[in-house]
């Protein structure tokens, strides 16, 4: 990491970014990338029912793409891909596993005095091992991701307690390799040699009939920032957590109806502390949150040659942060642009709001082939408060600096058009498909008007898959 504040502007500022920029800077770090923080599934809403597990042995090929946001000049992306290989080998008594994943993804904004990247380029193999023995069963797992030496093993233990009922519990351990870097004028801030260790504890209980399945599920996520680097010091973690709770299940009817329903919330909390070359805090996360909250309901029916599947969702997220900035440990123009205050304080506050009403139709008149289509309709509304103001820590009068904006964009109507094809022949299986996210409305409190529009510089919401499986039994 290199800091220079040598080079002294005496020039008031005017054209810089307001503090706020540094919110999405610490939302981008807090959630390692907008990938994770939820981009992918806001734009193309993927609800968390109970999925049936293949109980083939077989080698499955795949790539995922997401591109939630791309500027063709170059000044921001938003992007994220996952492709890798998966083999499965099943026994009398379990099974054998090995997986291997690339991931790529970008958070990258860059602008004419300040520029953003957050990124995330590693690779993970995993060599699992699920055994049964009479009441239990132990699903253990080994993970190494690039760059770093240490090993990520988890365990998984299940038993059943009645015939019907599986409880589940275990523990697991992510170490995820980060990139950052922050550039403003002459200031720059770089951390390469980190990753995020994550401590997983899990619970599962899951009710199982003919017709029917519940399943309750805890995820309890605490996670801090290590390195592979022990000299590093210019980060610190005080607290990070991530807590997931889902409650799912399904019930299967006559004449081949099938109602899925979930209801799932992720609470998250972290506070941290970006450091400079004197180890003095240039950026305090005081207080970061993001409450999220789900309900998806659908009912899957057939009629004539067709398969349909009617999904309605809601979605819910709150969020909030608190954070404090110290404008003369980044820059010299920051610290004049804000009037010479020794501190700025930014509260932020934000209600997201989602309605999903969704149908898919697949083809079942076909052996072999079974193509499908799905048409999401989705209405957004947002209400997000940036606060920010200056703060004397020393008593005394100083020019004080107050800034309060909402956000202009309050809401958004939207379509998703996905068309996909799964075809199985003999020992093979080959699924793609493609969705689209497509505004047709958007609500504002002002319309801006620009003397320079440009026209078709920006792509954004599109989602590719592809995969292909060979049966080996």
């Amino acid at each position: 990491m290199t800091i220079n504040l040598d080079n002294i502007n005496t020039i008031k500022g005017e054209g810089l970014p307001s503090p706020f920029i540094f919110l999405v800077i610490s939302l981008g770090f807090v959630n390692i990338s907008w990938a994770q923080l939820g981009s992918q599934n806001w734009l193309h809403p993927d609800p968390i029912f109970i999925t049936i597990e293949d109980s083939s042995s077989y080698i499955n090929i795949y790539n995922d793409t997401h591109i939630g946001l791309i500027n063709f000049n170059d000044s921001l992306n938003i992007s994220e891909n996952k492709q890798g290989f998966k083999l499965v080998n099943r026994t009398s008594n379990g099974l054998i596993k090995f997986v291997y994943n690339k991931h790529h993804s970008i958070v990258q904004m860059i602008e004419k005095d300040y520029s953003i990247t957050n990124s995330n380029n590693y690779n993970e193999m995993l060599l699992g091992f699920k055994i049964k023995k009479r009441l239990i069963t132990s699903d253990v797992s080994v993970t190494k991701y690039s760059g770093i030496n240490a090993l990520s093993p988890s365990l998984l233990l299940s038993t059943n307690l009645h015939s019907n009922m599986i409880f589940s519990f275990g523990r697991s351990n992510k170490k995820i390799p980060l990139q950052f870097n922050l550039n403003y004028t002459d200031f720059n801030y770089s951390l390469n040699k980190i990753y995020t260790d994550h401590v997983i504890d899990q619970y599962r209980v899951s009710l199982r009939g003919e017709n029917y399945r519940i399943e309750y599920v805890m995820d309890d996520d605490n996670w801090k920032i290590n390195s592979s680097d022990s000299s590093l010091s210019k980060i610190d973690l005080e607290d990070g957590n991530i807590k997931t709770i889902s409650l799912s299940g399904y019930l299967s009817l006559s004449n081949n109806q099938k109602i899925n329903w979930s209801y799932t919330t992720m609470n998250s909390y972290s506070k941290l502390k970006l450091l400079n070359n004197s180890n003095e805090c240039f950026l305090e996360l005081n207080k970061y949150t993001n409450d999220n909250y789900i309900y998806s309901l659908s009912y899957l029916f057939y009629k004539s040659d067709y398969k349909f599947n009617i999904i309605v969702q809601k979605k819910l997220v709150d969020l909030y942060t608190s954070i404090r900035i110290w404008p003369s440990r980044i820059n010299n123009d920051l610290k004049s642009f804000f009037n010479l205050v020794p501190r700025i304080i930014n509260n932020s506050t934000g209600e997201l709001k989602q309605n999903l009403i969704s149908i898919q139709i697949m083809s079942t008149k076909f052996v072999f082939l079974s193509p499908y289509i799905q048409i999401d309709w989705i209405k957004d509304r947002y209400d997000i408060t940036i606060d920010t103001r200056s703060l004397s820590i020393f008593g005394f009068p100083i020019p004080d600096y107050s800034d309060n904006q909402k956000l202009n964009m309050i809401g958004k109507e939207a379509i998703n058009l996905l068309v996909g094809i799964n075809m199985i022949k003999n020992k093979w299986s080959f699924g793609t498909s493609f969705s689209q996210h497509i505004p047709y409305k958007i609500d504002v409190i002002e319309i801006i008007v620009s003397e320079k529009k440009e026209k078709e510089d920006i792509y954004g919401g599109g989602e590719f898959n592809f995969s292909i499986i060979r049966y080996l039994d």
